[in-house]
């Protein structure tokens, strides 16, 4: 059975002998290892430092889970080591073999250049998702274990499709973008351009709430109804220019994508208090508008992870995501590598 099973492995990787050699080269380094370390450990590490919350209600339970796993998986190691991670692989892809010339060595061999430019292309997507699926189970697994609760593993796994269906737009968008900028510039400048990128959508997406947020948070100090109309005028206005940031803040954009996919593509139910004029784009069905909810005697702001539609961001990257793999492709086919 061994002996059958190698013999398959072999005939396999004697099909696609570029995607074998690409694989195992960038693949099996100890870069790869490193990533994945650092990456289970720092998980590990913000889950064990979350308190636990032992409620009866599994709303509660739901709400702890998907905040804790948004920020674990999504910001810490989807908008951060993911892609620096597949910036440093996107150069091993194509830019090291161009300049120590390997490259020119497979181009020479017996094989077509469609083969050797899709063989190496889907290595490189598929050591992406395996190191990013393999991140989003531990993820997912230790944060399970830790809170022990049935209801949070149905609904993990209930939704578990639409999370790869996210991850993989993710990969194909910024993948492409890497391998794209690769065969141009030089290793170092694309890890520092994925720097870029990452602060980003990191830093972004925490500087402008920051800003803003408090503002309408000590606003809110007493009862809806005694606010005055100039200090709702205030916060309308300040909702509103939140509104165009939001057309590019792509932290923001992939995270309301990342909720809704965690959500199952549905939106979170609640009883919220409206207030004020829902502004230009919203009355379009287009924006969402921060609302304002009152539980108990506290009042809070809700809705800042929904000024755009997630449905519009998935047609609109999933469109993207396709231009991309086209784009790729027709750069890396026209490219001169002699």
């Amino acid at each position: 059975m061994t002996a059958k099973i190698k013999k398959e492995k072999f005939i396999l990787l004697n099909k696609f002998p570029i995607f074998a050699y690409t694989f195992k080269k960038v693949f099996y380094s100890w870069s790869t290892l490193a990533f994945v370390v650092i990456s289970f450990l720092v998980t590990s590490g913000l889950i064990l430092f979350t308190n636990k919350v032992y409620s009866i209600t599994v709303e509660k339970q739901l709400e702890i889970f998907s905040n804790v796993f948004e920020v674990t998986f999504f910001v810490i190691n989807v908008c951060i080591f993911y892609l620096i991670f597949l910036a440093i692989k996107a150069t091993q892809i194509f830019r090291d073999e161009i300049d120590d010339g390997t490259f020119l060595v497979i181009i020479s061999k017996p094989i077509t250049k469609n083969s050797l430019l899709l063989e190496k292309y889907f290595a490189f997507q598929t050591i992406g998702g395996i190191y990013i699926l393999s991140i989003l189970f531990y993820s997912a697994g230790f944060s399970l274990i830790y809170f022990n609760s049935l209801e949070i593993i149905i609904y993990f796994l209930r939704n578990l499709f639409f999370i790869i269906f996210f991850l993989i737009i993710f990969q194909i968008i910024f993948s492409s973008i890497f391998i794209l900028i690769s065969l141009f510039i030089s290793t170092k400048s694309l890890i520092i351009f994925a720097s870029i990128v990452v602060i980003f959508i990191v830093f972004f997406n925490v500087v402008v709430p920051f800003f803003i947020i408090p503002d309408l948070s000590n606003a809110y100090n007493e009862d809806v109804r005694k606010i005055s109309f100039s200090l709702k005028r205030t916060i309308l206005e300040e909702q509103n220019n939140y509104y165009f940031l939001s057309f590019f803040n792509l932290g923001y954009q992939f995270g309301n994508m990342f909720v809704f996919a965690l959500n199952g593509f549905s939106h979170k139910s609640g009883t919220k208090l409206e207030m004020g004029d829902p502004g230009l784009f919203s009355r379009f069905g287009i924006i969402q508008y921060a609302l304002i909810r009152t539980k108990g005697s506290d009042i809070e702001i809700t809705g800042w992870t929904d000024f755009i539609n997630a449905i519009y961001l998935y047609v609109f990257y999933i469109f993207f995501s396709s231009l991309m793999i086209y784009t790729t492709y027709f750069v890396l086919k026209i490219k001169d590598f002699q």
